[in-house]
């Protein structure tokens, strides 16, 4: 028997610390989240790739999700997320998760791709002024526990 989790639901439950209370007000509707991608998309090079499919098993265990994006020429993967307001008041148990959901969608791909490094954007996209943010690491395999 396999069991199937999406990548956000395994990252909320994985990767929760802090406080249990996970709101941060004023929060973007769906509508807006959903044209907060399609800008931030829009102020991509060509080649971008977006909404990638992902997904890989360990045992029982199917994990799948969607990337929000992937530039290839970079080796860079995207999670974006929307927000309105001030960014510096979003509780960092909040960025912890959206980290938890990129790096993991950088693992996915790396596994995909067969890559060795990828670098992973977290890119806060705040609705009202138009504005981005964004927060890159760099991340290397790790085979047998050591670092590749």
């Amino acid at each position: 028997m396999t069991y199937t989790i999406a990548v956000r639901a395994l990252c909320e439950f994985t990767a929760k610390c802090g406080d249990l209370d996970l709101r941060f007000t004023p929060g973007p509707s769906a509508q807006d989240g959903i044209a907060g991608h399609v800008t931030v998309r829009s102020r991509r090079k060509a080649g971008y790739q977006a909404e990638l499919t992902l997904q890989s098993e360990y045992r029982q265990l199917r994990v799948r999700g969607r990337a929000d994006g992937y530039d290839p020429t970079l080796k860079r993967v995207e999670e974006i997320k929307t927000y309105r307001g001030d960014l510096s008041k979003m509780p960092d148990n909040h960025r912890q998760l959206h980290w938890a959901q990129a790096k993991v969608y950088g693992a996915l791909l790396c596994q995909q791709l067969t890559l060795t490094e990828i670098h992973v954007a977290l890119v806060y996209y705040e609705i009202g002024g138009n504005s981005i943010e964004n927060t890159f690491k760099k991340f290397s395999q790790v085979v047998g526990g050591q670092t590749s």
